[in-house]
């Protein structure tokens, strides 16, 4: 029960901490996830390439809620690699998450799509990553502006309190110029009551879904 999955990183547009809105747009930075299945396995052992020291408790937790939804309690094991920088605002934890669970339900032999005769649509697949994101403790706010972007591609706009996708749209740019500091900064550690304090200034207008759905156009 094998499977294989890749997912892109991603930018942000609105930062989601001072409101729980967000939105966020996808880069053409991958991770890749390799998943191994054994229903005789019970517990799941994950590995980052690179990173022998690498905290794996985010993808390991991916595989644990994918199994436990759509298969059986199978363990196994994960392996992620990745392009995408760590704690520089790219979203490295999203496209982990969402390779791995992309991975996993391939190696139960589900698709995921934008499609309503699929398995599992992406949209749900993203949940399950962003759900295991909040339960190894890499996000504030559970990054479902991040994760969706990463997910879907292009453009996303979400109510992350509730994992509420409210707007998607294509992508915008055809390139983007990242520059990536020095200093690392973690999700985990963001003064969200900071962040809240400016939230009368983020907070959307009445016609910020129509603003939303045509910025990519």
């Amino acid at each position: 029960m094998d499977g294989r999955a890749a997912a892109p990183g991603a930018g942000t547009v609105v930062n989601a901490l001072a409101t729980g809105r967000g939105s966020a747009f996808a880069l053409d930075l991958e991770t890749t996830a390799t998943v191994r299945l054994d229903p005789d396995a019970d517990a799941v052992s994950g590995a980052i390439a690179g990173a022998p020291d690498g905290d794996t408790t985010l993808i390991e937790r991916c595989v644990e809620r994918c199994v436990d939804r759509y298969g059986t309690g199978e363990g196994g094991t994960v392996e992620t690699a990745s392009d995408v920088p760590t704690a520089a605002g790219l979203k490295s934890s999203s496209a982990a998450a969402n390779a791995t669970v992309l991975a996993t339900l391939s190696a139960l032999g589900l698709e995921a799509a934008n499609d309503p005769d699929a398995d599992v649509s992406k949209t749900e697949a993203c949940r399950v990553g962003v759900r295991a994101a909040r339960d190894a403790g890499v996000t504030v706010t559970g990054a479902f502006d991040d994760a969706s972007a990463s997910m879907l591609g292009g453009v996303t706009v979400t109510d992350n309190a509730g994992d509420e996708l409210l707007a998607h749209e294509e992508p915008f740019a055809s390139h983007a110029l990242v520059w990536t500091p020095p200093e690392r900064a973690y999700s985990a550690d963001a003064d969200a009551a900071a962040c809240e304090r400016v939230a009368p200034m983020a907070e959307p207008r009445p016609s910020w879904r129509s603003t939303a759905t045509t910025a990519g156009r």
